[in-house]
């Protein structure tokens, strides 16, 4: 079974064969990885969430924006329009 843990609960590793990981909150978790295996996974994951998005996902996002706000906006211009009749 594999578990998901929060990286920034990590206190500290111990090494070996089979890794034992202390969490600030004072539990111990022992895995069946090595320690040289979760650190591996600590820094992958620390290195895909510091990269900035691609530039094409960031024009998406922005084009998802400015989508969302015509279609806001002329939402708000019927209801003016429907007001003022």
């Amino acid at each position: 079974m594999e578990t998901l843990l929060n990286v920034d609960l990590i206190k500290s590793i111990e090494r070996g064969h089979r890794a034992t990981i202390h969490l600030v909150t004072g539990e111990s978790l022992h895995i069946k990885s090595s320690d040289r295996d979760v650190m591996e996974k600590i820094q992958a994951y620390r290195n895909g969430i510091s990269k900035p998005l691609a530039p094409e996902q960031n024009d998406k996002d922005k084009k998802d924006k400015r989508d969302k706000k015509e279609k806001r906006d002329k939402k708000e211009k019927r209801k003016s329009d429907d007001f003022k009749k």
